[in-house]
């Protein structure tokens, strides 16, 4: 019976060669199907490894951009100081200084008296309100914005404290910074006259 299926079998393949070659194994085909993925992972590989480039590329220019923030805000710290340097040379007042050295402000805090000088319509009403804050009554009654004589038969009387002036100038220069200063002395004295004639 096995000779009889073997004979067959040959007879088969002897008529038939091109049936039993397409069910034997191709290695070339297999061979090529193996280098066809290799090249494709290749392929990917490339294509990740060119996206990381772009990526990393992206962030260099970035951070070169904040590089350039940062140099920014650097110059304009260093200017920043120097106007601070210049306003002190000059004898300016630094709201700070004031604030951690004067020894009473009336009882008002620095944060008052800018909302209070913000509040004024005018640099003169802001004079005037700050002023009936900062200084007290005797102050204003019995002292002048310089201590300059006024009268020639009178004695010159003594000026205000002046970090409590510094500080007004400050205050009331900070939203009305094209008044000149002796515009500013000239609205406190006055405030100051009038506190004069009412009280004394």
């Amino acid at each position: 019976m096995e000779t009889g299926q073997r004979t067959l079998e040959q007879l088969q393949r002897s008529c038939f060669p091109s049936e039993f070659e397409s069910n034997s194994p191709d290695l070339t085909t297999f061979e090529q199907d193996s280098w066809s993925t290799s090249t494709s992972t290749s392929t990917d590989e490339d294509e990740d490894l060119a996206t990381v480039n772009d990526d990393l590329k992206k962030i260099l220019l970035r951070l070169d951009t904040v590089e350039e923030v940062v140099r920014s805000l650097v110059t304009g710290l260093d200017s920043l100081k120097e106007e601070i340097r210049a306003k002190l040379s000059t004898g300016e007042a630094r709201e700070s200084d004031i604030e951690d050295n004067l020894e009473n402000t009336n009882g008002h805090t620095i944060a008052f008296l800018k909302t209070t000088a913000k509040a004024a319509s005018t640099a003169s009403i802001a004079v005037r309100d700050v002023a009936l804050k900062l200084f007290t009554l005797e102050e204003l009654t019995t002292c002048s914005v310089k201590g300059r004589k006024t009268h020639v038969d009178k004695a010159a009387r003594p000026s205000l404290p002046p970090k409590k002036l510094s500080l007004l100038h400050s205050l009331v220069k900070k939203y009305y910074p094209d008044v000149k200063e002796s515009a500013l002395n000239q609205s406190l004295a006055d405030k100051m006259k009038f506190c004069r004639m009412k009280h004394q």
